[in-house]
């Protein structure tokens, strides 16, 4: 048993100046081109969305009229429902599929909303986001901009 013991000590000796040596050598373009983030680094919420909105006034001819906006909205489950909370407070159902959304797309499609309603230009300033399975809120936009929980 004795006579392993060094073997042994010298075979993980081994391995691990391996370990270390493969890690020193790893190539650079490995390294540089791999980013955690989806945005970067330092920008605000609000601010990593600024000139990246949609213009409805750009939009074909069809999908201006904010009727044929909502309905499709609704009938991609985007949007489930809408509705006035209290007499005072705007609320905006949102479907499963607005999950499904990258979060531009989430500030797109409530900014366009709100271009298109003028939620937050009117009395109210801006509306609600409700959970339409929990029907919990999940955030809220404004002039701000979107906030989500």
């Amino acid at each position: 048993m004795t006579r392993f013991l060094p073997i042994f000590a010298v075979m993980a000796l081994l391995s691990l100046s391996a370990c270390n040596l493969y890690k020193m050598s790893a190539p650079e373009s490995d390294v540089k081109g791999f980013s955690p983030l989806l945005y970067e680094r330092g920008e605000t919420f609000p601010a990593r969305f600024e000139g990246k909105s949609w213009d409805p006034a750009l939009w074909p001819l069809p999908y201006q009229d904010r009727d044929t906006f909502t309905r499709q909205l609704f009938d991609s489950n985007i949007i489930t429902d809408q509705y006035i909370q209290d007499e005072t407070i705007p609320v905006l159902v949102v479907g499963p599929n607005f999950y499904h959304l990258s979060d531009i797309d989430q500030y797109r499609v409530t900014n366009a909303f709100d271009q298109l309603y003028g939620a937050t230009t009117g009395e109210y300033g801006g509306y609600l986001l409700q959970d339409y399975y929990t029907r919990k809120m999940i955030g809220s936009y404004t002039k701000a901009g979107l906030s989500l929980r």
